[in-house]
């Protein structure tokens, strides 16, 4: 039967450790990805391509009148950051501490778009009228299908797995991409792709805004660009993800962890194919780490890069509830589930300030299950009240 109190007083309690990796956050900034890739049906296969456009093909702009049925999102541009050097992965999620993240791109083509630093709700694509000159261009977590994974995608993996479907004379192309922009609605992960042919709205990550253009090294030069402007050629769109939504903010902790974080740019800007236009198209492009312009050997920098502040904290020690009842023969018996990677010492004393203590039993080493120490001590009036107390380290090496 449970121990009472009025037979010995007893106090259980915890310390728990707080252990710092890094005890400040700190700014760093990746001057290029990993890997990036024009996330296109027909279009970059390996990764090595010196620009990718975004733009959509919905509505009036889809392309079932030429045999195509694209998704909404048709022309999207994969990015994967290897982020070990901005914090050490496999700290566990939860102690990745983000102050900020931000992403920038340069544009590749000047006078082909209009800049919109806005969010468009779904009923401006719908009726086919912006609120505001232009689309905004907006980036998105990353979603897998086909088995792929972010451990496993990179910017040559494949676009997609197998021959697409053709129904009435019509590609079917949607929904096929191996890797996609994915937004949470309703709290669930899901491909946005096709958001305004499901009727979904969507909240992007992040919008981009263009706080000036990049100067010879590629360093921004601020010049705030109006909104309704046509954009010109190397300037810098940013976009700061919104931390604020925690499902956002343990996708980015989740990325840490794993040392890789991978995003995807779109926008739903209008555009019509008229026939071999060339590389500019009228859409918004972006510059590529493959482009020969970007060559940081020589200090010029017009990559996608990234720029994150982090603080890694260690996690907080194991938390038992000790449970205490009596033991077989006599005594009492402290018993306390463990984890892997601890070490665990009961301890009592005859004062609640724990003053004063004694070690009871060995120190036991957490492995996952229920482990107990037994005080042979029999409780009566002559014998001096115990407090006891399970003191829990954290392992250096778990």
């Amino acid at each position: 039967m449970p121990l009472k109190m009025n037979t010995r007083s007893i106090l259980s309690s915890v310390v728990v450790f707080l252990i710092a990796v890094s005890g400040h956050a700190s700014t760093v900034t990746l001057l290029e990805p990993k890997g990036d890739r024009w996330m296109y049906w027909f279009g970059d296969f390996d990764g090595a391509r010196s620009s990718a456009s975004v733009y959509g093909a919905y509505g009036s702009y889809d392309y079932v009148a030429q045999g195509y049925d694209f998704d909404d999102r048709h022309a999207q541009m994969f990015l994967d950051f290897d982020t070990t050097s901005i914090a050490p992965a496999g700290q566990g999620a939860l102690n990745y501490q983000i102050a900020s993240i931000q992403i920038r791109l340069a544009v590749n083509e000047g006078g082909q778009f209009l800049y919109d630093p806005s969010y468009d709700p779904l009923s401006t694509y719908i009726s086919a009228q912006a609120s505001d000159p232009g689309r905004p261009i907006e980036l998105f977590g990353v979603g897998y299908r086909s088995g792929f994974s972010r451990e496993a995608f990179r910017e040559n993996s494949p676009y997609a797995n197998g021959d697409f479907d053709v129904q009435n004379g019509v590609t079917i192309v949607k929904s096929r991409r191996n890797a996609y922009a994915m937004d949470f609605v309703g709290g669930v992960s899901r491909d946005i792709s096709n958001n305004v042919e499901d009727r979904v709205e969507v909240s992007p990550w992040a919008v981009g805004q263009i706080p000036g253009i990049a100067d010879e090294g590629g360093e921004l030069s601020p010049q705030p660009l109006s909104p309704g402007s046509l954009v010109p050629y190397e300037a810098v769109m940013t976009f700061t993800i919104d931390l604020t939504n925690p499902l956002i903010r343990a996708y980015v902790q989740e990325g840490l962890n794993a040392g890789r974080l991978h995003f995807m740019v779109t926008s739903l800007s209008e555009y019509v194919y008229t026939g071999d236009q060339g590389g500019a198209g009228g859409f918004p492009s972006f510059y590529t780490k493959d482009n020969f312009n970007h060559w940081p050997e020589g200090g010029v920098n017009l990559a996608p890069r990234l720029t994150a502040q982090v603080t890694v904290v260690g996690a907080p020690v194991h938390r038992p509830i000790p449970i205490i009842d009596r033991a077989p023969v006599s005594g009492f018996r402290i018993s306390f589930p463990t984890q892997t990677g601890h070490t665990y010492q009961v301890r009592y004393s005859s004062t609640p300030d724990m003053a004063t203590v004694t070690n009871l039993g060995l120190p036991v080493i957490g492995d996952g299950l229920l482990r107990s120490v037994d005080d042979p001590a029999v409780a009566s009036p002559e014998l001096p009240k115990r407090f006891y107390h399970v003191l829990v380290t954290q392992n250096s090496n778990p």
